[in-house]
Parts: C-alpha cells; sequence; structure tokens
C-alpha cells in the first residue's frame, strides 16, 4: 500500500474514508449513489435523517469490512422495506441464506430501528446446483449465481 493511502487511512475518520474510497470509483458506485441519496432523503421513513445518515455510514464500514457480494442499492431496499414496516404490527425479520454475513450485519442496523428480533437461516452449504435455466432475470437482467459459494465455519 502507498505510503500516503497508510496515511489518510491512520488520520481520516472512517466515514470521511469510506467517501474517498465511493468517489474513486464513481461508474461502478453510480446506482448505489442515487439509491443512497433517496434514501437519505426520504421523508417517508419512521426514521430522522441523522438516523439515515448513521445507518449509511455503518452500511458502508461493513461493505468495506466484509466481502459483500451484493450492492449497496439491493441492501437498501430491504433496509427502507423493514424500516416502513408498521410499528404496531408484530412480526421478525427473517434472512435465508447469509454468505459471509455482510447482509447480515446490515439488515441487523434496520431490524434493530424496527425493533424487530432478526432470525438467520444457512446451511454453510453454498448454493446448489440446479437444472433452471439462469439466462435472464425476472426484470430480463442477466442473471449471475455464483457456484459453491461457501463460508467456512
Amino acid at each position: 500500500m502507498a505510503k500516503w493511502k497508510i496515511f489518510l487511512k491512520n488520520v481520516l475518520p472512517v466515514p470521511l474514508l469510506n467517501l474517498l474510497r465511493v468517489i474513486r470509483n464513481p461508474i461502478s458506485h453510480q446506482s448505489d449513489l442515487s439509491a443512497c441519496l433517496s434514501f437519505v432523503l426520504n421523508r417517508d421513513l419512521n426514521t430522522p435523517l441523522r438516523t439515515r445518515l448513521k445507518i449509511l455510514n455503518q452500511l458502508y464500514v461493513i461493505h468495506f469490512a466484509v466481502d459483500s457480494p451484493h450492492t449497496q442499492q439491493e441492501i437498501l431496499s430491504y433496509v427502507h422495506t423493514i424500516l416502513s414496516l408498521p410499528r404496531d404490527s408484530k412480526g421478525v425479520v427473517v434472512e435465508a441464506g447469509c454468505c459471509k454475513g455482510s447482509s447480515t450485519a446490515k439488515f441487523s442496523l434496520a431490524a434493530d430501528i424496527a425493533c424487530r428480533p432478526l432470525v438467520v437461516f444457512d446451511s454453510f452449504q453454498g448454493i446448489p446446483d440446479n437444472d433452471e435455466p439462469k439466462q435472464t432475470t425476472i426484470f430480463g437482467e442477466t442473471a449471475s449465481l455464483k457456484k459453491d459459494i461457501i463460508v467456512g465455519v
């Protein structure tokens, strides 16, 4: 690692470092940046602006600390749904399949704010082979499931 990167890592606060990481490659983060902005500016959520900013910062801290096979845009859609649940309704947040745990850590933030337990299920066997055609998703996009993603126990 270059000396200037080490210096910046030692002197800058984590939120600013994360912002620099995203700015460094804006094209690959374009849809994430748009989703982040929409999330922060969304007044329909049952959370104050400060809380939404804190969640967003924590999502990026987790994203850069744990291998995350998803985008922030994908995670924010679930976080939005969790935070939109009526406070007086009963229920839990369930995650089926957690890979390396980055989505679990992110969902736990929203579940905590929504005062709901998070229940996680995983076989620790990875994605099994199957005969289903994987040409496109239901949205017409190219499908991409990684075979044999396994987390060590």
